[in-house]
Order: C-alpha cells, then sequence, then structure tokens
C-alpha cells in the first residue's frame, strides 16, 4: 500500500486541435481561430519518480493511485479516462485519451495536470504539472516528447518527481495566419468555467501552477527576491557577448577546403587524392558590422537612431543564434529566415525535422557543463569582489570612527535596542501584500521579456527583431538635423520676434474673455467625453456581467483564467529521450482515419446581446448576491466606485425603455444590434413583431410587411421580387398561426397567384389562386363568391389582415434602411447567405464609388476610352454572368429533322430561365448534353452544340451542328438533358478594340469626324467636289429599282452627299430605309470606294440589303458564323452562301468531303481554309457595298479593309462604342441614321445604364448641337393617328402623305366586311378605354397584369374579327410580360371564337413592335395603382413607339385617373379628352368620359426624358386653362403644307447661326439642277429648370460657352492652319484640315 515511489503512465493517443475561420455567436461555444491545425498526440508515459507516499486516500490494503490527466488550452478543459489502482496507467486506444482542440493564439500552451482521482467533496490530488510549448515543433512531425514532472515553481532547487512522454503532432494549413495572430492587440484573455469547485481547483492547477488560494508573506516575498538575483546571469552573458564583439572572436562558422603541407612524393603516392582538407573559419560577422556602424556614425550623427534601433535588431539575432548553437535540439527554435519565408510564401520551406532519441547527448552534457561552469565562475567572482568591496567600506568607517566625530549629541537616549528587532510581522500584512503584489507584477514583467529576448516568445521576438531593423532602415531616410533646425527656427521667430508686441496689443486684451470661452467649451467637451465613457464603461460592465452569467449558466460558476503567454518561472524542455519523425502526407491520410478522436469544442463566445434594462438591473442584483460565491475565482469583478450615478441612469434608461415598449408587449430592442434581435427579425429593418414579419420559405429570411423608404411596396414584396422567390410562411404567434399559405384546390404556393374569396355562408375566406378561380369550373358549385376574388398582395404589399402592418412608432424606431442599401444585400445574399445589415459597412461592400458617367464631351480618343471601356467591360460582366446562369438540368427535349436534314432539338425553360425572361435571342449558341440518368442509358456521355432557330411560344429551336463533336445525337432519349449557355465576348471585344483604335489611330477616322464625336466646337466642313445625282424632268430623283423620293427625302440625301458627318431622323412611316437605300446607291457614285452598310441588329440588315440590291450594285451580306444557319430572304447576298459557288470544284470536293467524312485531314483542313479566305476576300473585293451588323463590321475578314463611307442604320439603338466599330475603320464620311425620340439601345447591367451607357451616338450628337435631318411626310398612320405624336414628338412637322380615305377600313382591298368598327368619333379610328381594372403582381413577381384590362381587349379583338378583320392585322402592345402572358391565356381561354384565331394575334412588348406596324393596336397600360406609380410607362420613347404602330386604328386601356399624374400621359389624355374619344361604358354603347383629372405632380421641363418633347419646350405647360392652339403651335413649325414652301427664319434661343442654310451654297453635278431645297433640319432640344443636361451650350460645360466664346484661338481657318495631318481628306475644303491632337 505505502511504497517510497509509485509510477504514472499517460497514453492519450492523438490530441488534435483545429482551428476555423469563423466566429461563433454568445448563443454557441465554438471558438474563434486561425487557418490552423495543431494535432497533439499523447502516446505513453515513462515511469514517475515519486518521494512521497500513494496519494489514494482509501484505508484498504493494495489500494493505489486513481491516475487521469487534466489537459487546460486556452479555453477549454478536458480530462482523460480514470485508471484506477494503477502505478504505472496506460491509456488503451478504446479509452478516452485523443482529443481534437483548436487554437486562437499562436503563444498558447498545452497544460497537462497529472491527479490522483478521489470522489467524494475531497479536492483530488496533484502529481505534478507540465507546460507544452508548440512554438518550437514543426508541422506534420511526429514527436514522442519526454517532460520531467515538478509539483511546483516557487522552490529554487525543485525535484522532479517523474517523466511523461507525450506523443505531438502538429499540422498547419496557414503558417502565416499563425504568425499574424502574434499581432493581435489586445491578446485574447482565456477563461474556463467549471462546475464543481474541486474541478476549478484542478484547472487552476494546471494552468498556473497555484495550489490554494493565494497566499502572501515572507515566504512568497523571498521566492520573488530570489528570482530577481538569478536575474543577474545577464551581466555574463552581457559581458561575454561585449567581449566577443569588441575582441573580434568568431562565432559564425564557415567551411573552407585548404591544401595539405606534404611532400610531393607522398602526394604522388596518394595519387592527388588527400591533397586537400576541410578547415571550420568562425568568421566575426558583428564586429565587423558593429566597427563600420560605429565609423558612420560618428562621422554622422543623425544615423544615432537607426543604429541603436539595428543594435536591438542584431542582439534579437545574436540571441536566437545562440539558442540555435545548443547541441540539443529541443533547446533550438527556428531560424530568423523561417519566419521571413513563411511570411512572404504563406508556408515554411525547411526539411523534414528529424530527431532521433539522445542524439548528440554527450555534446549537450559538455555543453551544459561548460556554460554552467562559466556561469559558477562569473557569479563567484561578482560575490568575491561585492566581499571585498564590503571589507574595504568597513575599514575606511573604522578609521572615521577612529577620527571622531565633532557634533557629539549629550542627550539621553532611549534604551530600547535596535528599533524593530522585536516587532512582530503580523501588523504589516498589508504591507507585504503591497510589497507582493508589485514584486509579482515586476517578475512578470521580467519573466516575459526573458523569454521574448531570448526568443520563448519565438513569434513575439520575431516581430519585434523585424520592426527594429524596418525601423532602422527607414530611419536613414529621416532629415532629423532638417526637421530639428526649422523647428527651432519657425519656433524662434514665431514666437520671440517683435511682432509679439503686436500680439499683447490687439489680442492680449481680449485673452481672458476667450480663454475664459475655451475653458467653458473645454469642461463642457470634457463633460460630454465623461458621459461618453460612464456610458460605456457601463456598458462593458454590463457586457462583462452578462457574459459571465451566460458562461455559468452554460458551462459553471466557478471561473479560473488560463494564461496565454508564458510567464513562468521554469520551462519545460523535452529530455534527450525525445524524439521527432516527419510524418509523410499519404501515411498521415491513412492514420487519421484509423484515429479515434474525439472533437472538443471551447468556451469561448462571441458576439453581443443587449438585455432590457429590467433585466439587466435583475442581472447587476444577482451578480452581486454571487460575488461571495466567487471569491476563489481568478476573474475579478469590476470595481463599483460610480454605483450611485450608474442606479440614476438606470433609473432613467428604466423610464425611458417603458415608453419605447408596446402596450402589446413588443419590448424595444436595438434594430443595429442583430445579435440581440430574435431570428424572426425584419432582415431589412430589425422589426420583429410576429404579427407583422413573414418567412420568405425559399431563403428562409424572414420580412416585415413595412413599407420601403422610397414608397415601393413592403419589405416582404421587395425580398420576394428580389430573390425570384414566391412561397411565405407566416409566423407562428401571428393571428393565423405556422401557415404556408397555399391554394385551397391545388396547393399552389405562389402568393403573387394567390388571393382570397369569402363564402356565403360563413364568415370565412379561402385562399385559391388565380388559375383555379378561372378555369376550375366545379368552383362555382361551390358556395363562394368568386367573383370577388382579391389578390393577396395589392399595391406591393400583404394585406393587412394576413401580415399587420407595422405601426408607427415601430416604424420610427426601426432601423433605417435605404433601396441601394435592399439592393446591396440582396446581391450579398446571393453568395452570402447569412449576410446581415452590419456587412454592408465591409469596405468591399460599403464602396459607392460609382463609374465616371458618360459625358457630352471629351477631351481626346483617350478619355473618350477611358469613359466608355468600363461600362462597356461591366455590360460584359453582367451579360456573362445572366447568360452563363442559365444552366438548367432535368430538360425534356423532342427530336426533329430540319429541311436542311439537321437535328433540331425543340425544349423550354423552367421558372426564372424562362426564355422570355433569359434574354435568349435567334442566333445564341447553347451546349445540350445528356444528364447522368441519360447517360446510363444511352451508355455513354454526350453534347452537342447548336444555335438557336428559333423562339415560339417559349420554346427554343435548337438546330445542331452537322459538324463537330455531338453530331450523332441520342434522339431515342427524351428526358434528363442538361442545357448551357455559351457567352463569347466578341461582340464587348470589338467594341473594346474600336475604343481602343479611336484613341490610338490616327487613321481610323479624319479629323474633322474626330473631333465631331468628341463635341469639339469645329467649324462645319462640306465636301467641295461632291457629286450632286442629277433631277429629271419631274425635278426628282431617284435611283433604279427604288421608288422616287419625296421632296424631305431628296433634301436630305443632297445634304448627305456635302457632309462629312450627317444625321437623318426617321419619325415612323416617314421611309427612311427607302431614302437610306437611295443614299447609299449615290454615295457609291462618288469614288471613293467602297460603302459599308451597317445596323445594330440582323433584321435591319437584312431589311436594307434587300432594298440596297434592288437598285443594282453588287451587294454582299456578311453574316456572323452563328448567323449562318439561319435562313432569310437575302441568302444569295450572303457571304457563305455566295462563297462555294466562287470557289471552284477543289473547293466543292473538299467541302463534300468534310459533310461526308466529318472532319478533314490537317493538310486538307489548310486546304480548305486557304481556299475559303482566297474566295471571300475576293468577293469582298468586288462588292460596291458591304452590309453587315455593328458588331460584325469588326469581323476579322474585314481586317484588312478600309471604308471611307459608313452609313449605320438604327443608329439610335446603338450603343456608342457599338456604333463606333464601323466608323473606326477608316471613316471620312459618316452617316446615322434613326430616330432618337423611339427606343434607344437595350442594356442590361443597370449600374451601366445609370452612368449612360444607354444614350446612343445619335442622341448624344443632337444634344451637342448637330442638327438632324428630318424626314417629314409619313406614310404609315391615319391622319388623326399621326396629330398626337407629331406635335408632341416632332414639333408638328409631320406631313401625312396618307389621306383618312386611305386609311379607312372598308376602303382597303383585302377587307371582306362590310360594317366599320363602331368609333367613337368616325373621322379619327381611335379612342381611349377609361377602365378602373386593379393592377396585380404577376406569376413571377417581376411583372404586372391587369385582369380587368385583358377582358377588355379580348372583347375589342373578337368584336375585330367578327367584322372580317384577320388576326394578322391586329397588334396586342403591352409594356408587362405579364400582361402578355395573361392576355394570351385569358383570349384563348375566354374567347367567344376559335382558339386558333386568338392564338395567331401577336401579343408582344412595346421593344417586339419596334420597327413594325399594324392595322389595328391595342395598348393596354396596366398601371392602376394610385401609390405605386406608372413604371416605365413614363418613358416617352415608349409611347412615341407603341402610338405610332397603328395604320388604321389605334385604342388603349388604361386608368386616366391614374396616369394623368404624368405630364406626357395628361397630355395624351386631353388630346383623346378634346377629340371626344376618351370613352368608357360597353363597348356597344361607348360613352364620352367626363373624368376629371389631377393636375400633374411636376413641370417636366426639367426632366431630360422629356428633352426632345414639347413638354421641354413650353409647348404645354401642364395646366388645363389657357391652352394654346394645338396646331402649328411649335417654334420649329415650319408654314405651307409642302416643303417647297417659304419658311419662317428660326428665332428662338436654339437658333445657331452657323448653321444658317444662307451660309450653305450647294453644289451640284454638271447637268443638275441649280437651286436645290434646303434641308430640313431638326431644331436642337431645349432645356430649362435644373436638368443635368441644361448646361448644353453655356459656361458650366467643359466644351461649351465660354470656353470657345475667343475666336482667336478657335476661329475659322486659322485653328487648323498650322496642323496639318497625313490623313487629310482630299475632298475636304482646303484649309480645314485638322489635326485630332488638341
Amino acid at each position: 500500500i505505502f511504497q517510497s515511489e509509485f509510477i504514472l503512465y499517460l497514453y492519450i493517443i492523438c490530441i488534435c486541435i483545429r482551428m476555423r475561420s469563423s466566429r461563433c455567436m454568445c448563443t454557441t461555444y465554438q471558438c474563434a481561430a486561425l487557418s490552423l491545425t495543431k494535432f497533439h498526440n499523447y502516446l505513453s508515459c515513462s515511469p514517475l519518480s515519486l518521494t512521497s507516499c500513494s496519494l489514494d486516500s482509501g484505508g484498504m490494503a493494495g489500494n493505489k493511485t486513481d491516475a487521469y490527466v487534466a489537459v487546460v488550452y486556452e479555453d477549454l478543459v478536458l480530462n482523460t479516462d480514470v485508471i484506477s489502482d494503477k502505478l504505472s496507467p496506460r491509456w488503451m486506444p478504446w479509452s478516452k485519451r485523443a482529443f481534437m482542440l483548436r487554437v486562437m493564439h499562436s503563444s498558447s500552451q498545452v497544460f497537462l495536470g497529472i491527479f490522483d482521482h478521489d470522489t467524494g467533496y475531497d479536492d483530488h490530488d496533484s502529481i505534478g504539472r507540465v507546460a507544452i510549448d508548440l512554438s518550437t515543433f514543426h508541422p506534420y512531425t511526429e514527436y514522442n516528447l519526454v517532460y520531467d514532472i515538478y509539483n511546483t515553481e516557487k522552490m529554487s532547487k525543485r525535484k522532479a518527481r517523474g517523466t511523461i512522454t507525450v506523443r505531438l503532432m502538429l499540422e498547419y494549413k496557414n503558417e502565416r495566419g499563425l504568425i499574424l495572430s502574434a499581432l493581435t492587440f489586445p491578446p485574447p484573455s482565456f477563461h474556463v468555467n467549471l462546475p464543481l469547485k474541486k474541478d476549478f481547483h484542478v484547472v487552476r492547477y494546471t494552468a498556473t501552477g497555484q495550489m490554494g488560494a493565494k497566499k502572501y508573506g515572507l515566504g512568497q516575498i523571498n521566492e520573488y527576491i530570489e528570482e530577481l538575483l538569478q536575474y543577474q546571469r545577464v551581466l555574463f552573458y552581457i559581458e561575454d557577448g561585449l567581449k566577443n564583439v569588441i575582441l573580434w572572436r568568431g562565432h559564425h562558422p564557415v567551411t573552407l577546403c585548404v591544401p595539405r603541407l606534404c611532400p610531393f612524393k607522398d602526394i604522388q603516392e596518394l595519387g592527388g587524392k588527400k591533397c586537400t582538407r576541410t578547415v571550420t573559419v568562425k568568421l566575426p560577422i558583428r564586429s565587423l558590422l558593429l566597427f563600420v556602424g560605429a565609423v558612420i556614425l560618428v562621422e554622422h550623427p543623425k544615423f544615432l537612431l537607426s543604429f541603436i534601433l539595428a543594435s536591438i535588431g542584431v542582439v534579437m539575432t545574436a540571441s536566437l543564434d545562440f539558442r540555435r548553437n545548443s547541441p540539443s535540439k529541443w533547446i533550438r527554435c527556428r531560424t530568423y529566415h523561417y519566419y521571413v519565408r513563411t511570411l512572404i510564401l504563406g508556408r515554411g520551406v525547411s526539411p523534414p525535422q528529424t530527431i532521433e532519441a539522445y542524439q548528440n547527448a554527450e555534446e549537450f552534457e559538455e555543453f551544459e557543463k561548460t556554460m554552467k561552469a562559466k556561469i559558477e565562475t562569473f557569479e563567484k567572482e561578482a560575490e568575491e569582489a561585492r566581499l571585498e568591496n564590503l571589507r574595504k567600506q568597513e575599514e575606511y568607517q573604522k578609521e572615521l570612527a577612529a577620527i571622531g566625530d565633532a557634533n557629539i549629541d549629550i542627550s539621553t537616549q532611549s534604551s530600547g535596542g535596535v528599533m524593530g528587532t522585536g516587532v512582530s510581522i503580523d501588523p504589516f500584512q498589508a504591507l507585504w501584500v503591497q510589497i507582493q503584489t508589485i514584486l509579482e507584477q515586476v517578475i512578470t514583467i521580467l519573466r516575459f521579456t526573458r523569454n521574448v529576448i531570448i526568443w520563448e516568445e519565438s513569434y513575439l521576438a520575431f516581430w519585434l527583431t523585424t520592426a527594429c531593423y524596418l525601423l532602422a532602415f527607414v530611419c536613414l531616410f529621416i532629415p532629423w538635423g532638417w526637421l530639428i533646425l526649422w523647428t527651432t527656427r519657425i519656433l524662434v521667430w514665431v514666437c520671440l520676434g517683435p511682432w509679439m508686441k503686436l500680439v499683447d496689443v490687439f489680442w492680449h486684451s481680449h485673452v481672458k474673455q476667450m480663454l475664459q470661452d475655451m475653458k467653458e467649451q473645454g469642461e463642457k467637451a470634457q463633460q460630454e467625453q465623461l458621459d461618453e465613457l460612464r456610458m460605456q464603461a457601463r456598458t462593458a460592465r454590463e457586457d462583462a456581467k452578462k457574459l459571465k452569467v451566460l458562461k455559468k449558466a452554460m458551462f459553471g460558476e466557478y471561473i479560473s483564467n488560463v494564461p496565454v503567454f508564458k510567464c513562468g518561472r521554469y520551462k519545460n524542455v523535452p529530455l534527450l529521450a525525445s524524439e521527432a519523425h516527419p510524418v509523410p502526407a499519404s501515411k498521415l491520410k491513412k492514420e487519421k482515419a484509423t484515429w479515434n478522436v474525439t472533437r472538443v469544442y471551447g468556451q469561448h463566445l462571441e458576439g453581443v446581446m443587449i438585455p432590457t434594462i429590467e433585466d439587466t438591473i435583475h442581472l447587476e442584483e444577482e451578480e452581486e448576491d454571487d460575488d461571495d460565491d466567487d471569491e476563489e475565482s481568478s476573474e475579478d469583478d469590476d470595481d463599483d466606485d460610480e454605483e450611485d450615478d450608474d442606479e440614476e441612469d438606470e433609473d432613467r434608461e428604466s423610464d425611458a425603455s417603458s415608453q419605447l415598449s408596446d402596450d402589446q408587449g413588443y419590448d424595444y430592442l436595438d434594430p443595429y444590434d442583430e445579435a440581440s434581435l430574435p431570428a424572426y427579425a425584419c432582415r431589412y429593418c430589425g422589426i420583429h413583431d410576429p404579427a407583422s414579419v413573414a418567412k420568405c420559405v425559399e431563403t428562409g429570411k424572414w420580412l416585415c410587411n413595412g413599407p420601403c423608404s422610397f414608397g415601393g411596396g413592403s419589405h416582404l414584396v421587395n425580398h420576394l421580387v428580389r430573390s425570384r422567390s414566391n412561397q411565405v410562411q407566416l409566423h407562428p404567434e401571428s393571428p393565423l398561426g405556422d401557415t404556408v399559405l397555399e391554394c385551397y384546390n391545388c396547393a399552389s404556393k405562389n402568393a403573387f397567384v394567390l388571393g382570397f374569396v369569402p363564402a356565403s355562408s360563413s364568415s370565412v375566406v379561402v385562399l385559391l389562386c388565380r388559375v383555379c378561380v378561372e378555369t376550375v369550373p366545379a368552383l362555382k358549385d361551390m358556395d363562394w363568391e368568386l367573383a370577388q376574388w382579391h389578390p393577396l398582395v395589392q399595391d406591393r404589399k400583404f394585406l393587412p389582415w394576413l401580415v399587420k402592418v407595422p405601426e408607427d412608432k415601430q416604424l420610427i424606431r426601426a432601423r433605417e434602411i435605404s433601396q441601394a442599401q435592399m439592393n446591396k444585400l440582396e446581391e450579398l445574399w446571393k453568395n452570402e447567405p447569412d449576410a446581415c445589415y452590419a456587412d454592408l459597412d465591409r469596405p468591399e461592400i460599403a464602396d459607392d464609388s460609382e463609374l465616371a458617367p458618360t459625358l457630352l464631351h471629351y477631351e481626346d480618343g483617350y478619355h473618350y476610352q477611358n469613359i466608355l471601356a468600363p461600362l462597356v467591360k461591366m455590360e460584359a460582366d453582367y451579360d456573362k454572368q445572366m447568360k452563363e446562369s442559365l444552366t438548367e438540368e432535368g430538360i425534356s427535349v423532342r427530336w426533329d429533322k430540319s429541311l436542311a436534314g439537321k437535328n433540331v432539338a425543340t425544349f423550354g425553360f423552367h421558372g426564372r430561365h424562362a426564355a422570355e425572361s433569359s434574354r435568349i435571342m435567334v442566333g445564341d449558341e447553347l451546349r445540350l448534353k445528356l444528364g447522368q440518368g441519360a447517360e446510363y442509358l444511352h451508355g455513354k456521355s454526350w453534347e452537342g452544340v447548336g444555335y438557336v432557330k428559333d423562339i415560339i411560344d417559349g420554346e427554343i429551336e435548337l438546330e445542331m451542328r452537322g459538324d463537330g463533336p455531338g453530331h450523332n445525337v441520342p434522339d431515342q432519349i427524351s428526358d434528363d438533358y442538361a442545357v448551357e449557355y455559351i457567352w463569347k465576348a466578341t461582340s464587348f471585344d470589338r467594341m473594346q478594340n474600336a475604343l481602343k483604335t479611336f484613341a490610338i489611330d490616327d487613321t481610323s477616322v479624319t479629323g474633322y469626324i474626330y473631333h465631331r464625336l468628341l463635341g469639339h466646337p469645329v467649324e462645319e466642313q462640306r465636301i467641295a467636289n461632291a457629286k450632286m445625282p442629277s433631277v429629271d424632268d419631274d425635278g426628282e430623283f431617284k435611283a433604279p429599282g427604288l421608288p422616287p423620293l419625296n421632296e424631305s427625302q431628296q433634301e436630305a440625301v443632297l445634304s448627305v452627299l456635302q457632309r462629312p458627318l450627317s444625321l437623318i431622323q426617321g419619325p415612323p412611316g416617314t421611309g427612311k430605309t427607302v431614302t437610306s437605300a437611295t443614299l447609299v446607291y449615290h454615295l457609291t457614285k462618288q469614288g471613293m470606294g467602297q460603302v459599308l452598310v451597317t445596323a445594330p441588329s440582323n433584321v435591319a440588315v437584312d431589311q436594307l440589303t434587300e432594298k440596297i440590291a434592288a437598285t443594282g450594285l453588287r451587294v454582299v451580306r456578311l453574316a456572323s458564323k452563328t448567323r449562318e444557319q439561319v435562313t432569310s430572304t437575302i441568302d444569295h447576298l450572303c457571304l457563305h452562301v455566295m462563297t462555294p459557288l466562287a470557289a471552284g470544284d477543289e473547293f466543292n470536293k473538299l467541302q463534300r468531303l468534310k459533310d461526308e467524312v466529318g472532319e478533314l485531314s490537317d493538310r486538307d483542313q489548310r486546304k480548305w481554309r486557304s481556299l475559303r479566305s482566297r474566295t471571300e476576300r475576293e468577293i469582298l473585293q468586288a462588292a460596291d457595298v458591304i452590309c453587315c451588323t455593328c458588331v460584325g463590321s469588326g469581323d476579322p475578314r474585314l481586317k484588312n479593309f478600309r471604308f471611307r463611307q459608313v452609313l449605320i442604320d438604327e443608329a439610335t439603338q446603338a450603343v456608342e462604342a457599338e456604333a463606333l466599330i464601323p466608323v473606326s475603320l477608316g471613316a471620312k464620311q459618316v452617316v446615322f441614321v434613326g430616330d432618337h425620340c423611339q427606343l434607344g439601345p437595350v442594356v442590361m447591367c443597370k449600374a451601366a445604364a445609370k452612368a449612360g451607357l444607354t444614350q446612343s451616338m445619335f442622341e448624344r450628337l443632337v444634344l451637342i448641337g448637330s442638327r438632324p435631318i428630318r424626314l417629314q411626310v409619313q406614310y404609315r398612320m391615319h391622319p388623326s393617328l399621326s396629330e398626337f405624336p407629331s406635335n408632341m414628338f416632332y414639333e408638328g412637322s409631320l406631313q401625312n402623305g396618307v389621306t383618312e380615305a386611305d386609311r379607312l377600313l372598308l376602303n382597303q382591298p383585302n377587307y371582306k366586311g362590310k360594317e366599320d368598327f363602331p368609333w367613337p368619333v368616325p373621322s379619327k379610328p381611335m379612342f381611349f378605354y377609361s377602365i378602373q381594372g386593379m393592377e396585380e403582381i404577376s406569376a413571377s413577381g417581376t411583372s404586372y397584369l391587369n385582369r380587368t384590362e385583358a377582358s377588355y381587349v379580348e372583347k375589342v379583338v373578337t368584336h375585330l374579327l367578327r367584322m372580317g378583320v384577320t388576326p394578322a392585322q391586329i397588334g396586342v402592345v403591352t409594356p408587362y410580360d405579364g400582361q402578355k402572358k395573361y392576355i394570351t391565356e385569358s383570349m384563348r381561354r375566354s374567347g367567344a371564337l376559335a382558339s386558333s384565331l386568338y392564338e395567331a394575334i401577336e401579343v408582344a412588348s412595346v421593344d417586339a413592335f419596334q420597327g413594325r406596324e399594324k392595322d389595328f393596336i391595342l395598348v393596354s397600360c396596366v398601371r392602376s395603382s394610385e401609390s405605386q406609380g406608372i413604371g416605365f410607362l413614363s418613358d416617352p420613347r415608349r409611347l412615341n413607339v407603341a402610338l405610332t404602330r397603328a395604320r388604321l386604328g389605334l385604342i388603349l386601356f388604361g386608368n386616366p385617373r391614374v396616369l394623368s399624374k404624368n405630364a406626357l400621359w395628361a397630355a395624351l389624355l386631353l388630346h383623346f379628352k378634346e377629340s371626344d374619344t376618351l370613352v368608357e361604358g360597353p363597348l356597344n354603347n361607348l360613352q364620352s368620359s367626363y373624368m376629371t383629372f389631377a393636375r400633374p405632380r411636376r413641370n417636366p421641363a426639367g426632366d431630360s426624358r422629356y428633352a426632345f418633347t414639347a413638354l421641354a419646350r413650353g409647348a404645354w405647360d401642364g395646366r388645363w386653362e389657357e391652352r394654346p392652339d394645338r396646331n402649328n403651335n411649335s417654334t420649329a413649325f415650319r408654314n405651307g403644307g409642302r416643303r417647297g414652301g417659304r419658311r419662317e427664319k428660326q428665332t428662338d434661343s436654339r437658333y445657331d447661326p452657323r448653321y444658317a442654310t444662307s451660309n450653305l451654297p450647294m453644289y451640284a453635278e454638271e447637268g443638275g439642277g441649280g437651286n436645290l431645297p434646303i434641308p430640313n433640319f431638326a431644331p436642337l432640344p431645349s432645356y430649362s429648370g435644373g436638368d443635368d443636361m441644361s448646361s448644353v451650350g453655356d459656361g458650366g460645360s467643359v466644351y461649351g460657352g465660354s470656353q470657345y466664346d475667343n475666336r482667336s484661338m478657335y476661329s475659322g481657318n486659322d485653328y487648323y492652319a498650322h496642323d496639318m495631318r497625313s490623313q487629310a481628306d482630299t475632298l475636304s475644303v482646303p484649309g480645314t484640315v485638322d489635326s485630332r491632337r488638341y
């Protein structure tokens, strides 16, 4: 039972310390971490040598120690299994011995405490403890470590009580992060909570070595003094180091090979083999550095600071080298270069560390013996010197006593002996406490400093050394002398000069009052600061108390501190019996699978939880009651010096809290403290009333039904729309309970199609979807009022009885969030679903820097490129992201054969990837491949690439390529396909190349065009020798195969032929395609080479190509590779069709071989390509006109072509960079054809569109003063239909080329009916149908529909069909995709006629009808909400397109009361009302509507959207009274019906005399007409108010106004006289040649 020694074996297999990058909130107990993993694998224990009796208190014979090991690391504590009655315990693999831990700081140590386990209330008896330093170990190395076990650190001559063998392995995932963690400030403070007091004693002893409560007395003070005296050894190291440096003793070993000194004959006998020998020489590097530094310092004292810092770094490096020179590898630490490489490369680059047991044992013992002898000798000499000094002092004192003292004190002395010799220590207990506390603090600082200097705290030592070297280097370049000199000069001259008398006279008399004011302000600021600090301190105390109470509740009430840094008196160093072997990665992976590891989580809590004021007071009272129970806790409570003030603050805040809480129990929580909010709080604003919030099922986020700040609906609906979600779940505590909204009939959960109907016989409502109400006949038999169905979402909010709208006081307290912040949150949630409002402050998220917007004027081509290139890139990135997100699986495919024998796959996307919303266009390439299930059925994988041939009813027809992989399609499989979009950057790359070419290539365009496109104020130029077309007897000229031109068209052609840069504005139906074709014909006669004709869309190019080909010109249509598979009416003009016909037999043979085999050999392939390229080049060179899209003009096949004449049709639908592609091909004459009053370019990226990418080059040129030539005769619309567009958008200048009789339905040749439509005014085939319908959100959540309007549309369509109008003559236009789908389905389902008739009617958006026409156009406006506005119905260009599509009749459906709030629609409604065509009532009995309209909300004169309308020019001021006449009211309206009549001189403020027609004489070809008509220039837009573009032409513009009023600088020919360019247009007027560089 009793033995003099007993043995303890510790066998802990695999303790793993794993670190994570995420921090958890206070509701979990996981620790924060770096990207580092440490595996601690404690293997076994060697015998422990204990000199005491058995620690087990059992009284039975044979009862032995019940050993276990406690492990404390940072914020966790764990225990191994207890091995009962074993003096040499071993933990088997099935026992609790392996742990996985995680770390938060690089300096943390692993503390092991060995105890005898005792049951009951008695404490566990301590055997010993070990602190393992992990900073010296290498990763992926298995260490078998042997440590001595000591029971205390207090005794200077302590004795080991045994040894413990530990296996340890480290795994680093981010060594750089480990080094950087040492910079954490302040360092973390770790505490662990224990449920039992005995466990608290175990942890405190294991971590700190403290056995019981801290004791104060002389014993501990003596230990501290003894330790302080031991620091005298530092003097030895200092003395030794100085000797080595000053005496130039070597320390840096260098190995040299030197020849042997032996006779020549011996060398011959040895064969020359051993003629050299190796010699190790130690070089005094530090002595050399000290000498050089001292010499430089003597010559340059300004380097003193650098010398001191560098010396500290050298001392630290020397200390590291001293430790590295130890023979024992267990004492060595990592090199300085290792830390530097790790910091730079991210991981250490060092060879594996292998240490054998007892390696270098003899050398280490000899080294230790030598060092010990040196230290003892030094201390002995120091002691002898001290004694010698004392002896001399005593002798000196004796000599002084013998001499005597002159001042003899004769007073009576007390006979008490030496004072204090008999005084007890007990009365001075308080003094000993203070002394011991001070000594303890000093000792702690000294220990920490020692550990840093000798690299025990290696990470901190590395940063200190690095900082010294860096600061020393930086200080070399600081002019200290100059700074000191000028600082003293400034002080002397400012403060000591005679002008201080002025200060005394004029300032000092007021100094008292100023000082008093400053004092009061200072006191006020100080008081405010104190209040703020007091509040912060109070908050910190509350947080600390809250954290303490929380940890007590979670882990236990006893708290022990765990030190981070090494502050112990002694360090535990592995004994020489330890081993280390590297572990290969493959072996490590296999071994991990066999480890029985227990993952252990820490107790460190992160996050903030703010309780209510009442709870805080309650917690403080509980905390005061618990203070007595925590006396043994090492964590001291905060001081309560300001307790009275805190109580007053708490009373005031308690009153405030009572006022901030709802009567219904809605407690106020800080909405910005998301950690304190419940999980169901609104993710936008923080409102957490259960009745006001609902959950988005798809995303799992809770949102409230509160209104958005911009008035765009509720937060819940906004999130559903943004996230493309539609399912909603109510809160369990809401009035309706935990309910997922769904249809009663079909269980549809789409909240946007759900509505309610009341039951007739009971006070209940039934949720039904919109589809079931309209399509399920069985529901009509139910006792439900289906006609009273209303949607659950109205005005973009859920009905308040379903989800309550928060009260005003809740909204006031809620978190303020703007629409931009909501959008950022939604974008952030796509990648980080758990992101919160606070994440908006992250630098990468909070960066609100926007792209530079487009300008009207640019400095040069580089400025132009720098503005537009980022916008093009942003649009490209957005397009790529959107298109690549279209990947969808589980697609069903139908396989067919095309007429050409190619495979065609027909399929449709689902949900948000529907073809209509995905922006997939004809010609796009898609990849089709088999899914996993289909691959199994097919037996192998398959994928093929094809182009989109057509899109019909949302289904995509994909024609597969006949060559390449995938041509053998698995047509027997129809399900489980995957579709991917193949995004190509060709278009955007060509735009970027065009911008670059325009900026750097002087030959890209002429100087005049260059400056005009940039907006520079250059003088008008003309083409001097332009060849004008001849005029026939009727005074007209025309092109072969084209109809004759009217006067305005002729004037446009004649004007364009004489100008290098021209704009032609073609309003709807004015024949701009014929005009363009005629113009191209005459351009080819100018002798300037080939003409390049482009347009943004393929449809526009094909139409223009067909017209140009009718003139007999040689026309080639260049199509893109993806477009070559699409058939059209001009295939015979396409290059890819003409090439095989002109290539010859050899090419055709190779082509046939390629079609049959599928691929050619390399030689044949090169030959085929060569023949094709040569033939294409010959065809293109022989053409008079080359037609292609704007992007297609950048085709490599046109790389070496230069086009002097370029025409861009539909130029207003191309972004500037797109239009620049054909222009930058050497253009000397450019013609833009389009209409800036119709739809502009389509830009998908909202940020790019906001920056101005939607502005076309045509529109910008108009805004900076380029007057477009307008075609004025329209041949499409009934004269009544053209009246409003002409007056509103075209200054009343449009003339009618058709009469009312020409556009009468009964006069149409194809009409077989006998009656006309019952128009309210028979002479005006138009009316506005006043309908008070409700707008609803469509099923997608991103669009709107109006069921009432749809029903009226169906009635009108049915009436037209019954009259005999064909479906092809009817077009239904609606701006919203939701209404388009609903009208299509509603007509098919509810129409009285055959569904095929309704299906044949085209229902499309305004964009789809651009450039097209129908006999009858029905426009459904949809929007009918008083609070939500009218969306992009307010776009004047969309309205213009919608109103100008009809030939015979126009009908609009909408809510006049809502639409009239917009000034543009108010003008339109007034036009209908004055024409008696604003009607209401049934179709067979239409009556005029006498509805009064509200005044428009604002004057649109300052809105840039209305810049090209009469609203911006004052033709209508927004008032109904005293409205001017409608006819000829525009300042630009010209008298006389025919274009040849006399014109009034324009005298308004927009008039520019430089463009006066009298200054532009015409030049005609010989034989031509002499007096040609003057071209009709459209006036420039006028701006009033505060619009962004109001600076056009004034001094506020960069290139406008007064900056160019100085005519001496830019006047006439003087500006260009001295700056000639090599590419000058020889056809230009002499003297107008310029350079492109200012």
